[in-house]
């Protein structure tokens, strides 16, 4: 199956269409929690200067995957990293460990004598970088301060003027000449802004995400809609504004969609795809769907198929529904989950190979064995989580 990317501007550049191209190696990961997770492909150009060109200009563009049909796409996002594979040389560019909004954070020791106190420096702005990629922070930590100095300052200037733009390397490695794309869907952006509230009070889940994070979203409307709501479930669940910091607004909406409703049950979060109608995308957040959808037979080679048979193409299978394997423990009975029915927190495709992979919610990647998809719920007894912890009563 031909797979093609189509280039876009930069989203704070505009939406102007630039080119279609077709790639090979193509692999895509859609997630309940997120939506378009990541993404990465090798791309077809004509040559050596032309792939130069693109791997200059194009380090955040948006891109659109598509496959057999050319109207719906299969995964979008943003390019974040690109390597030039030139013979025995690679060079590569990201945007991985660009910050062009920073400041220095650490412990005030010398203020007031034997009362601790964070502080933290005034935000350096790169300005020029932030009009082209977006808004994107970082903080640095400098740990305990026991005498004034000017250094938080002058750290926090060094730092950003060397990281204000997408960051560069080189590689004595490869073999050929191509160019191999890393992307990333939009609700990643979420993590490019640190979140912080001294507030004491609670609210409900609808009104911290729709009053006291969307609004206060630096890259605005860039990514996807910040006053657009209609995807966003009314859950009156309470939770707590405040937050000491060191958390960005992804940590901040993730810890709210984790804690579900009142009731136990789960929710899921992220970005919609664009509406083809409208061009624009939305937050999404809503009771998570146990609706079997799909169901496959392992004696066919678990080829997934819709509720009515129908096979669904492998790069058309999507995440936060239920898989059932129709021909396995046909009269299970006994009490608990039952093992024929997979909930798809997480879905992989592979177009070399045309397989899709699913996780639930026992994630067995990488990913999930280190803990890194689970925001706040450290399960104590796993390793990679939770610390021991002593509570004195």
């Amino acid at each position: 199956m031909l797979h093609t990317l189509n280039l876009y501007q930069k989203p704070k550049r505009g939406n102007k269409f630039l080119g279609r191209y077709r790639i090979h190696q193509y692999v895509h990961s859609i997630s309940a929690v997120g939506g378009y997770d990541t993404a990465s492909c090798n791309i077809l150009l004509r040559s050596r200067d032309e792939a130069f060109q693109f791997l200059e200009s194009h380090i955040g563009n948006r891109v659109a995957i598509f496959a057999e049909d050319p109207t719906r796409p299969i995964w979008e996002g943003f390019i974040n990293r690109m390597t030039f594979n030139l013979g025995k040389l690679a060079y590569t560019i990201s945007l991985d460990e660009m910050f062009n909004s920073l400041f220095a954070t650490y412990t005030d020791e010398y203020t007031t004598p034997g009362t601790p106190a964070i502080a933290n420096t005034a935000i350096a702005p790169q300005l020029t970088s932030q009009n082209i990629y977006g808004f994107k922070q970082g903080a640095i930590d400098l740990g305990i301060q026991k005498v004034a100095s000017n250094k938080p300052n002058a750290l926090r200037d060094t730092v950003i003027n060397i990281r204000g733009w997408p960051q560069a390397s080189l590689r004595q490695e490869g073999d050929g000449v191509s160019v191999s794309l890393e992307l990333l869907g939009f609700y990643h952006t979420l993590k490019w802004q640190l979140y912080t509230s001294n507030a004491g009070t609670v609210t409900n889940c609808f009104n911290f995400i729709t009053t006291f994070i969307l609004p206060i979203v630096n890259n605005g409307s860039t990514f996807f809609s910040i006053t657009d709501f209609a995807e966003i479930t009314n859950n009156t669940t309470s939770v707590p504004r405040g937050d000491p910091g060191g958390k960005t607004l992804w940590d901040a909406l993730r810890g709210t969609q984790e804690a579900g409703d009142t009731t136990g049950e789960p929710y899921v979060i992220g970005v919609t795809p664009t509406d083809p109608n409208t061009g624009g995308r939305r937050l999404y957040y809503r009771p998570a769907n146990f609706a079997i959808d799909y169901k496959a037979r392992s004696s066919d080679g678990m080829i997934f198929r819709n509720r009515y048979g129908k096979p669904i193409p492998p790069w058309l299978v999507q995440p936060d529904r239920v898989l059932r394997v129709t021909d396995a423990l046909v009269e299970y009975g006994l009490p608990g989950d039952d093992p024929r029915d997979t909930y798809l927190n997480l879905i992989e495709y592979d177009a070399e190979r045309q397989v899709v992979t699913a996780q639930g919610f026992d994630d067995t990647t990488m990913e999930g064995v280190l803990n890194l998809r689970n925001n706040r719920p450290l399960m104590y007894g796993k390793p990679f989580s939770g610390r021991i912890r002593f509570v004195s009563a």
